[in-house]
């Protein structure tokens, strides 16, 4: 889901979503992507300033993920985040076993 994309990038301000208990104590979850914590503040609706912010994920017992983007006037219009979702969208309709949506 994140090959090709860059090891940093900034995506559009958005709401962000902090979760409670952390999908991190959940031992099923792999956390793709999160907000560094250098970027605090930030926030639409309510201003963080702490805290672990997971904003990609999926669950290893299914092929799912979770994408936090989406909530801000200007989501779409981010090349490198756009790539994050057509890989995303990619990988959970992949055939190949392993979900590799780079592979037949």
């Amino acid at each position: 889901v994140t090959k090709n994309l860059p090891t940093s990038f900034v995506v559009p301000e958005s709401e962000w979503y902090q979760w409670n208990p952390s999908p991190r104590e959940n031992n099923d979850i792999e956390v793709l992507l999160s907000i560094s914590p250098k970027n605090y503040p930030f926030g639409i609706k309510d201003i963080v300033n702490f805290g672990d912010f997971p904003i990609v994920w999926t669950n290893k017992k299914y092929r799912m993920i979770y994408l936090n983007m989406g909530h801000g006037d200007d989501e779409f219009t981010d090349a490198t985040q756009k790539l994050l979702f057509i890989n995303a969208f990619r990988w959970v309709l992949s055939q190949n076993k392993n979900g590799d949506p780079f592979k037949k």
